[in-house]
């Protein structure tokens, strides 16, 4: 891992340990996949205006 990239998404995220860095940006992308899943899912769906 570059120590560079590392440290600057430590800043980014807020964390305070390189562990802590790696495990919150792995779970972004996880949560990033389960939103793409999400709307490719929706796509084509119809929504009715609320009323």
């Amino acid at each position: 891992m570059d120590p560079e990239t590392l440290h600057l998404a430590q800043e980014i995220l807020g964390t305070a340990t390189e562990r802590e860095t790696v495990d919150v940006a792995l779970d972004m992308i996880a949560f990033r996949r389960e939103l793409l899943d999400g709307a490719r899912a929706l796509s084509g769906i119809e929504i009715d205006s609320l009323r």
